[in-house]
């Protein structure tokens, strides 16, 4: 930059022989070491004596930098690849071997360096041509922006057109929700285009720059401040913008909002026996999606497209989410449990949902671009590339087709060992029936015991307390009362058999009562 600025202010130097300065060509002559006018060149060197004077352009004719070693005083005649700096033939001598191998002379440094200069200039050029692509891209998405968010508004308000009250709240949100979206984007976008517009002018400085110091560089000036200026411009050519990791910009222009979802939240109780909203698209729809994807809708496709068997089904779609669940549960339990269906199931996720999916999926985005490439961004595609992707949708049915017989193929095997299952289940089945009937009869029988026992505590109770008042020393104690009651409770003959004769007992009969129980009476009780 300083040997841009002090070339351009350099005064202009008067001719040597006639003292007059030429505003259109001034010249150079280096065997004299004068300057010359157009008008002098051509009178005072016509004759035969100057026939060998090297003359040249005064714009060619740099200042003498660096013409002459700054240790030595010898012309510099050499110059260092390693070193990067010119050399005179004393300090060639006084260089080491292997750095002289290093060391070409100053036409041939010359020569290369203006080829690698002229690669680092064409790739700044490349740079300019992707940052002027990026600029043009960023305002068709802007424009883009623009108009998705009107579309988008316009659908939201169309929507909201015949509900009152309970829509209007829903209605604000949801718009606060899209001005959100937009005044995100439309601040990164702004943002991306003004960094991206910013590096315009570097970009153009240094490629004049470029241009002014090849043109009017000598070659001492020209390896002296090249590799500099090659530093810079690679330095220039790594900078980071938006499209230097992506081609394309990461953040797309599309305003989504879950605005039909939010309308059947809100307006479920009033529109639950309707099912359908307006242009047969369900109000049940799932949270974030307005019935296509973000890339269907900037085909303009979802209108056209006939309702499908989820729509059909109007409110009863809101069981949907339960079954998938229970689907996905119940999937993950075969997969644990092995066996030739789960094998099935592994082989058909890894064929189908990744290989012929994501072979559909590809194809998908490509055609939804190629199609935003000519409807929207108007801008140049390749011309056989539609033939590429109707022969691989080919390819791809193809492959559909072998996949599908393969599937009908494994039904009939596992159909018949279906069958085999569903005997097997009828007869675990029935033999399970019959183990909860025995359950519940010998439950029944527990009931019944449990009542006879209840209904036996209360004489026990009182058979306890009649003999020990006839004898003290018959008194249970209170921790063996439990075993005591246990005994008698599996013993009914025998407890009736002692009612019996509690019941027909005399006074004079209670030494018998007791010696029959097997105890002795007390010597102070009653004889």
């Amino acid at each position: 930059m300083v040997f841009l600025v002090e070339s351009s202010c350099e005064e202009r130097p008067q001719c040597a022989n006639c003292d007059k300065t030429n505003q259109s060509a001034m010249f150079f002559c280096n065997t004299c070491g004068q300057v010359l006018c157009g008008h002098c060149r051509e009178e005072t060197h016509r004759a035969r004596m100057f026939s060998l004077h090297d003359i040249i352009h005064m714009s060619k004719r740099g200042r003498e930098v660096n013409r002459k070693c700054s240790m030595h005083g010898e012309p510099q005649i050499m110059f260092s690849t390693t070193k990067r700096t010119m050399l005179c033939i004393t300090c060639f001598r006084e260089s080491s071997i292997d750095a002289r191998l290093h060391c070409i002379d100053l036409d041939t440094a010359y020569t290369q360096g203006c080829k690698k200069l002229d690669r680092a200039v064409m790739s700044i050029r490349e740079l300019q041509n992707s940052v002027r692509d990026g600029v043009f891209l960023f305002k068709a998405l802007l424009d883009e922006l623009r108009k998705n968010m009107e579309t988008e508004k316009h659908n939201i308000n169309t929507l909201s057109e015949n509900l009152q009250e309970t829509v209007r709240r829903t209605q604000d949100s949801l718009l606060r929700e899209v001005d959100g979206q937009y005044d995100a984007k439309d601040k990164l976008f702004r943002s991306q285009l003004s960094s991206l517009g910013a590096l315009l002018p570097i970009i153009q400085v240094h490629l004049l720059m470029c241009t002014t110091f090849s043109s009017s560089a000598s070659k001492y000036e020209f390896l002296d401040l090249v590799f500099q200026l090659m530093e810079r411009l690679a330095a220039i050519a790594h900078l980071s913008h938006p499209l230097s990791s992506f081609p394309r910009p990461a953040q797309s222009s599309q305003v989504r909002s879950s605005f039909k979802s939010e309308f059947s939240r809100s307006l479920e109780p009033l529109l639950s026996s309707v099912g359908k909203g307006r242009g047969g698209e369900p109000l049940t729809m799932p949270s974030g999606s307005s019935g296509c994807s973000e890339k269907q809708s900037s085909e303009g496709g979802c209108a056209s497209r006939p309702p499908s068997a989820a729509s059909a089904m109007g409110p009863a779609s809101f069981a949907i989410p339960g079954s998938r669940r229970s689907l996905s549960a119940a999937k993950l339990k075969i997969l644990e449990s092995g066996g030739p269906f789960a094998e099935h199931c592994k082989t058909h996720d890894n064929k189908f949902r990744q290989e012929l999916t994501g072979k559909f999926t590809r194809l998908k985005e490509e055609a939804q671009e190629l199609h935003r490439d000519v409807t929207l961004r108007r801008c140049l595609t390749r011309r056989g590339r539609v033939e590429e992707i109707v022969r691989e949708c080919a390819a791809l049915e193809e492959e559909f087709r072998a996949y599908t017989d393969e599937m009908e193929e494994l039904r009939g095997v596992f159909d018949a060992a279906w069958d085999d299952q569903i005997q097997r289940v009828y007869a675990e089945q029935e033999v399970f029936q019959s183990q909860v009937n025995d359950v519940a009869s010998l439950r029944d029988e527990n009931k019944r015991l449990m009542i006879i026992a209840q209904q036996l505590e209360p004489y026990i109770r009182s058979i306890t307390a009649l003999m020990e008042r006839i004898s003290p020393k018959l008194q249970v104690p209170q921790s063996q009362g439990a075993s005591t009651v246990s005994v008698v409770e599996s013993s009914e003959n025998i407890m009736q058999q002692i009612l019996e004769q509690i019941s027909a007992c005399k006074p004079d009969q209670q030494q018998r009562l007791l010696s029959r129980a097997g105890l002795r009476p007390s010597r102070s009780g009653p004889h």
